[in-house]
């Protein structure tokens, strides 16, 4: 990890956290207690910080209960006194390739997830496996 000791200077006063989807994905560090049936987890990261997985899955395989389970989870964590809450989902809320499935993956994901994530906090998703480049400019 040698871009870890290049950033060092910068990021010396903050904690970095870093997942490997090498070593395991969201979904694996999903898998204990609880959160292997809501596919939900929260993670006290540090004073103030909470770090809160989501696991999209229940959505594909259209299990309803452990969305609505989701929800209401991701209410509580929302009205919590919480001062800084960050999310990271497994598939991104929005995507700006022009194909069915990532416009409508998206759209779904956001109507279902959006509204439980306070204004200001930190999203971080995973990627979509659609291919995306400008147009070459030509003189």
């Amino acid at each position: 990890m040698a871009y870890l000791e290049d950033i060092k200077p910068w990021s010396a006063d903050h904690q970095v956290i870093r997942l490997n989807l090498v070593e395991g994905t969201l979904l694996s560090a999903l898998s204990s207690g609880e959160s292997s049936t809501t596919h939900l987890k929260r993670l006290e990261i540090s004073d103030g910080l909470s770090l809160v997985l989501v696991s999209t899955e229940p959505v594909f395989i259209n299990d309803q209960s452990t969305i609505r389970r989701q929800q209401e989870l991701l209410q509580l964590i929302s009205e919590s006194k919480s001062p800084r809450l960050a999310f990271a989902f497994d598939r991104p809320l929005y995507c700006s390739a022009l194909t069915e499935q990532c416009t409508q993956t998206a759209a779904a994901l956001r109507h279902l997830y959006e509204s439980y994530i306070p204004s200001g906090s930190l999203v971080v998703s995973g990627y979509s496996d659609a291919y995306e480049r400008t147009f070459p400019k030509r003189d």
